[in-house]
């Protein structure tokens, strides 16, 4: 089936624009300025494992740099690999879990932010998968959203070899995902939103491979994809992990569906022709009958729109849901998902 696929999109999948354009989105500066704030503010736990609670510690850990990975072709997502500089072996986590770093950074002083793990779990080293937050003015209000300072900072001068304080892993309480049973998971997405939904990936693909999963990624067109740097990508293995069990969805909020003079319905917008060339040669390919496991799918991230009558009946009924992005994304989520008379106790995100 990934051969028909990948046909049918004639090599569009590596193939993707370099625009350098930076556009700000203030939705996600506002939120990314007020999540670590929430965090600190809110009842958080160590998400330490039982078995070994000698691994977890308190306070920060100096960890290295040992990989750095620019991983959209805008270049404003870059993915840290942190390994302990005293050799110790890290305690697992549960998928959903972040970090706390903090970093040293001239005329300010120490700052730390809180960022998901965005990888399953390995031994000797965690990932944050960071986007650089630029200054965004409002285009209706004037009013200036400032650059976030620890984003850019980290992006500019953390390389590999760098040394900065980690703190244990930490969860939000309700929104890790559960390994201890096979109920159905539906991920969504939102930009940098996508960071904690790889490492749920990740880990139910790893040690639940016959676990349903189906993730929704929204992005603004393929060129914000974390998938540019070739074999070194976060997505790379999402891509080739997809399987009857689990499916992947690129929403591309750029590419709009219009009707021409016939009432036909036809591609328009998009931050590149390869953008619409991918979602048409989706939507070709599933009006023959053939649910292809990786669909690009014009539009935003929406449960009303289109996402709920996607779900097969198992999806609905006993589906787990999980979502992280800018407030307002989550907010239209769960307010949709209720509507469909999801309860609360299917419905998860990061407070």
């Amino acid at each position: 089936m990934l051969a028909v696929l990948a046909i049918c999109l004639s090599g569009a999948v590596f193939a993707r624009t370099r625009s350098r354009t930076r556009r700000g989105w203030s939705e996600l500066a506002v939120s990314t300025d007020t999540f670590a704030i929430r965090l600190r503010e809110a009842r958080i736990r160590p998400a330490r494992n039982e078995e070994e609670p000698d691994l977890a510690w308190e306070g920060y850990r100096k960890f290295r740099v040992v990989r750095k990975v620019i991983e959209d072709a805008k270049e404003e997502t870059a993915s840290f690999y942190f390994s302990p500089i005293d050799g110790r072996r890290l305690p697992p986590f549960a998928p959903g879990a972040y970090l706390n770093i903090r970093v040293e950074i001239p005329l300010h002083g120490p700052e730390s932010r809180s960022y998901s793990i965005s990888a399953a779990f390995r031994k000797d080293y965690y990932r944050l998968s960071i986007k650089r937050v630029p200054e965004v003015v409002d285009s209706e209000t004037g009013k200036v959203y400032p650059a976030g300072l620890v984003s850019n900072f980290v992006h500019d001068h953390l390389h590999e070899g760098s040394v900065l304080d980690v703190s244990a892993p930490q969860c939000c309480p309700d929104f890790a995902l559960s390994l201890e049973d096979e109920a159905p998971a539906v991920l969504f997405g939102g930009g940098v939103g996508i960071t904690p939904m790889l490492c749920m990936w990740e880990e139910v693909v790893a040690r639940q491979p016959s676990r349903p999963v189906w993730l929704f990624y929204g992005v603004r067109g393929s060129a914000e994809l974390m998938d540019n740097a070739g074999e070194e990508s976060a997505l790379i293995d999402i891509d080739h992990q997809v399987s009857e069990y689990q499916r992947l969805f690129y929403c591309m909020s750029r590419v709009k569906e219009t009707r021409d003079a016939q009432g036909q319905v036809v591609l328009s917008g998009g931050e590149s022709d390869m953008d619409r060339l991918m979602c048409e040669a989706s939507r070709k390919l599933r009006a023959t009958g053939v649910a292809p496991p990786i669909v690009y799918e014009p539009g935003r991230i929406s449960v009303k729109s289109w996402i709920w009558s996607a779900l097969t009946p198992q999806l609905r009924a006993e589906a787990h849901f999980y979502m992280c992005g800018p407030g307002p994304f989550m907010k239209a989520l769960r307010e949709d998902l209720k509507g469909q008379g999801v309860p609360e106790r299917r419905i998860h995100y990061e407070e």
